[in-house]
């Protein structure tokens, strides 16, 4: 049986799949994996 957990993001709050990068921050755990640039004007 397959399910898919969601969890908080530790870091934003944001629900994020289990066990992978949070999409909203970029990051998994204390370590930022995924840059966001801010939105230019």
């Amino acid at each position: 049986m397959n399910h898919i957990v969601v969890q908080a993001c530790t870091s934003c709050g944001a629900p994020r799949h289990a066990h992978r990068v949070c999409m909203s921050c970029g990051k998994y755990g204390d370590e930022q994996i995924i840059v966001k640039e801010a939105a230019a004007e």
